[in-house]
C-alpha cells in the first residue's frame, strides 16, 4: 500500500508539472532530499524518478505560456561560470572515468537551480518551494531527533543510504542549514498550531544534531546561532531558547558523545583529523601544479598521483573540506569562482535587509534574508570538514535572496501599472433629419 502511495504521488504529479512547471520544483526538492522512493520495496525503487521529473520541468518550462525573464546578478552570474568553469576542469581531470559522472550531477543540480528564476515570480510558488525545502530535509530531523530521545543518544542520526544525506555528518550539517529557514516559516505563519509544530520541528532538529556525533556540526551550530542571534529581531528570546536547550539536552547525552566531543581539543591524536590534513596538504599541493584546472573531480582517486605529492601520508584521503575540494579538484580559478558564489549570497542578503528593513508590506523578505545568511554562515562552517561543495541544499538555499528580489520587483512592477480605464462605449447619434424644402409655384 505505501508502496502504490509513494508512486501514485511521484508519478501523478507529471501531468501537473507539464501544466505547471513550478510544481517541478517542488516534487525535486522532495526527490533530492526526501527521497521517498528509497522507501519503498516495490517498482519505483528502480525508476529514473529524477529524470522523470526533471525532464517533465523542462517541457513544463518550454510549454508554459507565462513570460520569462532570466535576471542576471552576481549570484546567477557566478554559477554559471561555475557551470562552465567545472566544465573545463573535467576535460582535464586525472581521473575522467570517474570526473564526468560527478559533472553530470552537478551540472543538473546548477542549471535546476538557475531554472528556477524566470518561475518562482510570486510569493506563493517561493514560498511553496522553501516548504518543500524544509519539509524534505527536516523528515529526517524531526525523526533523527526522536531516535535520539528514544534510545538516549545510543546510536547515531544517520540519513538515508546512498544519497548525499548518508553520512552522519552531512545530514547534520544539513540540519544545521535547515534550522534557520524552520524559524523562517514560524515567522510567516498565522496558524498557532502550525507554529507550534515548527517550534517543536525547530527543537527535534536540534536534539538531532547533537544526536548524530558530528564535530564539525557542533561547531557550526554553535556559530549559526551566534550569527542567528545578530540578525534576528528577537536576539533575547533565541539566546534564552539556546542557553537552557542546549544546557537541558547536554544532561542527557551518554558519555560516549562527551568522549566523542572531548577529541576536538586532542585532534592531533585523532587519525581521521590528521587524515584530513594530509588531504588538504595535497589539494593545496595539486593546485599549485595545475593552478587553472586543478585535478578534476575525484582527484584524490589517483592514489600514486597523491603520494608523490604527499609522501608522508600513510593513505590517501578524501578532501573532506567543501575549501580544499574546490581548490583541489578545480584550480584556484574554481575555488575563486565557489567562494564567489558565497560572497554573492551574503551580499544579496545583506543588500535585501538593508533594503526591506523599515517597511512592514517587505518584513517577509527581510526575515527570509536574515535566515539564509544565517543558513550560509553554518554551510561555511561546518562544510570546511566535509565534501559538500556540490551540495544541492546550499545552491538550493543561496538563491533564494535573488528570487525574493524577483519576486519584490514583479511586485512593485504590478503596483506601478496604471489601472485599467474602462472604455467608453461610443454613443451614436440619432441620423441627422434634413428638413424638406418648399415648393416653389
Amino acid at each position: 500500500m505505501r508502496d502504490l502511495l509513494i508512486a501514485l504521488v511521484l508519478l501523478g504529479s507529471v501531468p501537473v508539472i507539464l501544466m505547471r512547471p513550478y510544481v517541478g520544483f517542488v516534487m525535486w526538492f522532495v526527490i533530492s532530499f526526501m527521497n521517498p522512493h528509497h522507501m519503498a520495496y516495490g517498482f519505483i525503487t528502480t525508476m529514473p524518478v529524477a529524470m522523470l521529473i526533471g525532464g517533465a520541468t523542462l517541457v513544463g518550462f518550454v510549454l508554459f505560456r507565462e513570460p520569462k525573464r532570466m535576471p542576471i546578478d552576481a549570484t546567477t552570474a557566478l554559477i554559471m561560470g561555475l557551470m562552465v568553469w567545472i566544465t573545463v576542469s573535467t576535460t582535464a581531470s586525472l581521473k575522467p572515468d570517474l570526473a564526468w559522472s560527478d559533472w553530470n550531477r552537478a551540472v543538473k543540480l546548477l542549471g535546476m537551480t538557475l531554472l528556477m528564476i524566470p518561475l518562482l515570480t510570486n510569493r506563493q510558488r517561493l514560498q511553496g518551494v522553501i516548504w518543500a525545502i524544509v519539509i524534505s530535509v527536516d523528515f529526517y530531523g524531526v525523526r533523527g531527533g526522536l531516535f535520539t530521545i528514544i534510545t538516549g543518544g545510543g546510536g547515531r542520526v544517520v540519513g538515508p543510504d546512498d544519497t548525499m544525506l548518508s553520512d552522519n555528518n552531512q545530514l547534520a550539517t544539513a540540519l544545521i542549514m535547515i534550522l534557520p529557514l524552520l524559524r523562517y516559516l514560524q515567522t510567516q505563519t498565522q496558524n498557532r498550531y502550525v507554529r507550534m509544530g515548527l517550534v517543536i520541528a525547530l527543537g527535534l532538529t536540534i536534539v538531532s544534531v547533537f544526536g548524530s556525533f558530528s564535530r564539525g556540526a557542533l561547531i557550526g551550530l554553535a556559530v549559526m546561532f551566534l550569527w542567528m542571534i545578530r540578525s534576528s529581531r528577537h536576539k533575547t528570546t533565541i539566546l534564552l531558547a539556546a542557553v537552557f536547550g542546549v544546557g537541558a539536552l547536554t544532561l542527557v547525552m551518554p558519555e560516549s558523545w562527551y568522549a566523542r566531543m572531548n577529541t576536538i581539543q586532542t585532534y592531533q591524536d585523532d587519525g581521521s583529523v590528521t587524515g584530513r590534513f594530509d588531504a588538504w596538504k595535497y589539494a593545496f599541493r595539486l593546485a599549485v601544479e595545475r593552478p587553472l584546472t586543478g585535478g578534476g573531480f575525484h582527484a584524490y582517486a589517483d592514489t600514486a598521483h597523491f603520494f608523490a605529492l604527499v609522501p608522508e601520508a600513510p593513505v590517501a584521503r578524501a578532501f573532506h573540506s567543501i575549501y580544499f575540494e574546490a581548490m583541489g579538484e578545480h584550480g584556484f580559478v574554481g575555488l575563486g569562482l565557489f567562494l564567489g558564489v558565497i560572497g554573492a549570497g551574503l551580499f544579496t542578503t545583506a543588500k535585501l535587509r538593508k533594503a526591506t528593513r523599515k517597511d512592514p508590506q517587505q518584513a517577509w523578505a527581510y526575515e527570509l534574508a536574515s535566515m539564509v545568511q544565517v543558513s550560509i554562515v553554518g554551510y561555511m562552517v561546518a562544510g570546511a570538514f566535509l565534501e559538500l561543495t556540490f551540495f544541492d541544499l546550499f545552491y538550493a538555499i543561496v538563491i533564494l535572496p535573488t528570487l525574493a528580489v524577483t519576486v519584490l520587483q514583479r511586485e512593485r512592477e504590478a503596483a506601478q501599472e496604471p489601472t485599467t480605464r474602462a472604455r467608453k462605449v461610443p454613443r451614436f447619434r440619432p441620423p441627422r433629419q434634413i428638413g424638406a424644402k418648399p415648393v416653389r409655384s
